[in-house]
């Protein structure tokens, strides 16, 4: 049976819910949240995520709140002192505080205990909930600087109420955090509903209406974090309107301070520079992922590196950007996560060529007398372009490869013995290589339906094709284009079919020969089927756990090969070989089986379009 998370309801055996499965640490007594020192104060203090907490004048030296930072722990970053790791955060917005604001913590309280929650107190469920997040999300969507949420909670959890007042940014950042993780997670390992997420999601959106305008004119990488995470839980909830929308402003908000600038991070201190890149690159490939699976424009296109250095991509942040494994040689290796985390951004980064091309042709019209060397110089262009793609994913760690069961180097290649047990790779490692791989056949398939001509097919190989016959392929409409209609997100693409704004492909074809539609046909089946056939292998090798984690924008991507399948199914040239016929009809049935099984609403729309 499908079930989608579109039209969650809080079921009446939903209503008990305890803590989530997986204890809060114990956090460490340190500083985080600024304490207002004037007078005391009705209301329970809001946390604080990147300001310090006054400890008194002998703690309070004035450089901010990482002062605790020891300059010789292994964690701190090479070369980089106390004053080098401090946030240059500015000071957050003064906070509204009111006896019985509805954002305050109590009230957040009362919602959970209304939607189930059995635990002690809220800032106890909280932090169970960030544990979950370390472990099941942050492999992909790095949003917190551990040391400073831990802070936070301490501060939550043992600064008088009647004492101070904390911060709302940071109580935004870590209400959309929680509602973030326990909208992805499934119950079997939150053991929370629907509306559990949904009393963290109100919360976090009331606290920050209740300082936007200063938030707007004071920016920090919270900022952006609080909207982007805003935005994905909306688009978890099914509202992908609503998500766009959002998402825009985090996108402003990222404009305005520059965050594509590298310049604009001399002036940051360590930590929030650290986190500024990973807004900005969070954002970059979210804009792009939400091009593709939803056909929306792109918000922060490459052209706005033309002037600017671009930024450089986050660093890892001490021990919790970092995982090791035995390997079966029984050698400790240690990974970072920044490795996989970069690499998804080189993978958008490289698409965007591919996937923004047809704009800047239609943007440098030529004469038509020079239409022929056009078509040249823009399949040349093209083929280049998915050369650098084709290979962006090559020097990763073995571990987030395509094929992840063994290291292919000269000191750890063996045969695998009978008896042998292939070692344990981190979660989050498997997390990342989930990510990377479906996002990877997800974009080969939309560029082999926007450039067929950039797969060529061995039958090809032994013919004698004029020269000038492959330049006219360069098209978006292309060799094969006649034969199977082009598509994206499951659809046929609108924008394909021309070469420009003021040239049509039946013009391309009249005026350059093209080789024989059989051959032309088998090239798209092949290449369909063999990136079909493969990210099945990378669902299959990933487990339907961690497919889950990588959220509804992983099932979206599914979605695109499986719909793709469909499209070939539906449009069975004459003469198709029957292997290739049942291998396309086999696979083309396992789609809307795993998209039920990811409990996605993309399971709908594939069903929709297989019946």
């Amino acid at each position: 049976m499908k079930r989608g998370r579109k039209t969650r309801q809080l079921r009446s055996s939903d209503r008990s819910v305890d803590v989530p499965n997986q204890a809060a640490a114990e956090l460490p007594s340190s500083p985080l949240a600024e304490v207002d020192q004037s007078g005391p104060r009705r209301c329970p203090p809001p946390v604080r995520h990147l300001e310090p907490l006054a400890q008194g004048p002998e703690d309070n030296n004035g450089d901010g709140f990482h002062n605790d930072v020891d300059p010789d722990d292994e964690r701190a970053s090479p070369g980089e002192g106390p004053a080098a790791q401090t946030s240059c955060l500015d000071e957050s917005p003064p906070a509204v505080c009111a006896a019985d604001d509805h954002f305050q913590s109590r009230t957040l309280w009362q919602r959970l205990q209304a939607a189930g929650v059995r635990s002690s107190d809220a800032v106890t469920y909280i932090g169970a909930t960030l544990e979950l997040f370390y472990a099941n999300i942050y492999p992909i969507f790095p949003v917190l600087y551990r040391p400073d949420a831990d802070r936070a909670l301490d501060a939550m959890r043992w600064q008088p109420q009647e004492g101070g007042i904390w911060s709302d940014r940071a109580f935004s950042l870590l209400a959309a955090v929680c509602a973030y993780t326990l909208a992805v997670l499934p119950p079997s390992v939150s053991g929370a509903n629907w509306a559990i997420s949904e009393a963290f999601f109100q919360a976090s959106k009331s606290s920050l209406d209740s300082y936007a305008v200063a938030d707007i004119e004071k920016p920090n990488s919270s900022s952006v974090f609080i909207r982007h995470l805003h935005a994905a839980w909306q688009y978890t909830a099914g509202r992908s309107d609503v998500s766009w929308y959002i998402m825009g402003e985090a996108i402003r908000l990222a404009l305005s301070m520059r965050l594509f600038d590298e310049r604009s991070y001399d002036a940051m201190e360590y930590i929030e520079a650290q986190m500024c890149r990973r807004a900005f690159w969070l954002l970059y490939s979210s804009d792009k992922s939400a091009a593709v699976s939803g056909r929306r424009v792109i918000g922060l296109s490459r052209t706005l590196f033309q002037r600017v250095i671009p930024p450089a991509y986050p660093a890892d942040l001490g021990d919790q950007d970092r995982v090791s494994m035995t390997t079966s040689d029984g050698l400790e290796q240690e990974f970072g996560l920044s490795s996989g985390f970069n690499a998804n951004h080189d993978l958008w980064r490289a698409s965007e060529e591919l996937l923004a091309h047809d704009d800047e042709a239609a943007g440098n019209p030529m004469p038509e007398s020079h239409f022929v060397t056009r078509i040249d110089q823009n399949f040349r262009c093209l083929s280049a372009a998915y050369y650098r793609f084709q290979t962006c994913l090559e020097g990763l760690p073995f571990v987030l490869g395509f094929h992840d069961a063994f290291d292919a180097t000269v000191h750890s290649f063996r045969f695998r013995a009978a008896d042998e047990v292939r070692a344990e790779v981190p979660l989050a490692l498997r997390i990342q290589r989930s990510n990377l791989q479906i996002t990877y056949q997800a974009l080969k398939m939309v560029c082999l339906r926007k450039y067929p001509s950039l797969f060529r097919s061995p039958r090809l190989d032994c013919l004698d094709m004029p020269a000038v016959s492959i330049a006219s392929a360069c098209s978006p409409a292309g060799l094969y284009a006649a034969d199977i209609p082009s598509m994206v997100n499951g659809s046929p693409s609108s924008h394909v079919g021309t070469l420009d704004s003021n040239t049509s492909v039946s013009h391309s074809a009249a005026t350059v020969p093209q080789p024989e539609a059989p051959f032309r046909r088998h090239a798209v089946i092949e290449e369909t089927i063999r990136i079909t056939r493969d990210i099945l292998f990378v669902i299959h090798t990933s487990g339907l756990e961690v497919l889950r984690l990588n959220g509804e924008a992983c099932a979206d991507k599914i979605r695109i090969v499986g719909a793709s399948i469909l499209e070939l199914l539906a449009h069975q040239p004459l003469g198709l070989a029957s292997t290739l016929s049942r291998d396309a009809t086999k696979y083309a049935e396992l789609f809307p089986h795993i998209l039920a099984m990811l409990d996605s609403k993309a399971a709908d729309q594939v069903g929709k379009e297989r019946g």
